[in-house]
């Protein structure tokens, strides 16, 4: 029975291209105890997965993050390339990848913004306990890259998690953490340009057990911060990014927070474990009030979800899926009535 079933396992592979996710994928929603998430919806009176993978490039493709421009989705994630290491890679519209990272063999964590026609991207390079900040900029019309470091004076060490935040009025500010032992210190830098920045300052509120800050400003011209603190999210917010109102937890038990706003509305995608369950969670942030909405959930591991943008009618949102000792990038389009 074993040897009937791996040659039927071969076949069917060989009749989906070799394409076992697919495979999978549909297997997994014929079985009679799929859950939510993960089920099949009709659209012009056929079954189609509501849930989508990237063709990213390389093995162990992870850490998405979406920018949107003139109509074109960008999205950013950061993959393993045999014998070169780890590259950052930009995915246009879901179909064509462009490399962005040429030398180095760690480069992860890449969040990016649209600055004066270009598409900008920030990350930690290197190995733990000696990364830096890199910058990456890459012509969406000529398709060219280009990156160089990031460096500050007066301020050396580990740093983690970047974040760029337009403030819409052309200014790009940077916030980044550095690690010293299992302490952080949390900082932001502001720039015109992205070539000269000034120097860092503390961000008090975040703590030394604070990290993983992710911020956006709104059409009212307040900021809104999300971090991650032991597993628990927080969110705050701020006129001018150095007074914060008292933080509110968004939930406890999670990681990894993305924040964005759409039509006014502040949201934030984050990941949650409980028992064998993962779970990407969509929440909603509004005064003082937080709305959940589970996006997926699996007993194979699903991490690192992106930011959410909105896209004619509809919403879209990233994560990472662990499958068949490889990971791969899947992304999935909400309603905004679900969701707003």
């Amino acid at each position: 029975m074993p040897l009937l079933s791996g040659n039927l396992w071969f076949l069917l592979k060989k009749l989906y291209k070799y394409d076992s996710y697919n495979l999978r994928a549909f297997l997994y929603c014929k079985r009679k105890n799929y859950k939510k998430g993960v089920a099949l919806h009709k659209q012009n009176s056929r079954k189609r997965f509501d849930i989508f993978r990237c063709p990213a490039k390389g093995r162990y493709a992870s850490y998405p993050f979406l920018v949107k421009s003139n109509g074109d989705v960008f999205l950013f994630y950061y993959t393993f390339i045999f014998a070169k290491g780890w590259k950052v890679y930009v995915c246009k519209n879901f179909k064509e990848n462009y490399l962005l990272t040429v030398d180095g063999m760690a480069n992860k964590g890449a969040t990016g913004l649209m600055f004066r026609d270009r598409l900008y991207a920030i990350l930690h390079s290197g190995e733990h306990s000696g990364r830096e900040l890199k910058m990456l900029s890459f012509d969406p019309q000529l398709h060219i890259a280009e990156e160089k470091k990031v460096q500050f004076e007066k301020l050396h060490g580990d740093f983690n998690y970047p974040f760029f935040v337009d403030d819409n009025h052309g200014n790009i500010i940077l916030l980044f953490s550095t690690k010293k032992d299992s302490a952080f210190r949390n900082y932001f830098a502001v720039s015109k340009d992205l070539e000269k920045w000034s120097e860092p300052k503390e961000i008090n509120l975040i703590g030394n057990k604070g990290r993983r800050m992710a911020c956006v400003k709104d059409h009212l011209n307040l900021f809104h911060m999300v971090w991650e603190v032991e597993k628990n999210i927080l969110y705050s917010f701020s006129r001018d990014f150095m007074n914060w109102e008292t933080p509110l937890c968004v939930d406890d038990n999670s990681q990894r927070p993305k924040i964005s706003t759409v039509n006014g509305a502040i949201l934030v995608a984050y990941e949650k474990q409980e028992e064998d369950v993962y779970y990407i969670i969509l929440s909603k942030v509004e005064s003082g009030d937080v709305t959940k909405h589970i996006i997926h959930n699996s007993k194979e591991e699903i991490s690192r979800p992106s930011n959410c943008i909105d896209y004619e009618d509809k919403l879209i949102v990233s994560w990472s899926k662990f499958v068949l000792l490889n990971k791969i990038i899947e992304y999935k389009f909400l309603d905004k009535q679900d969701i707003l």
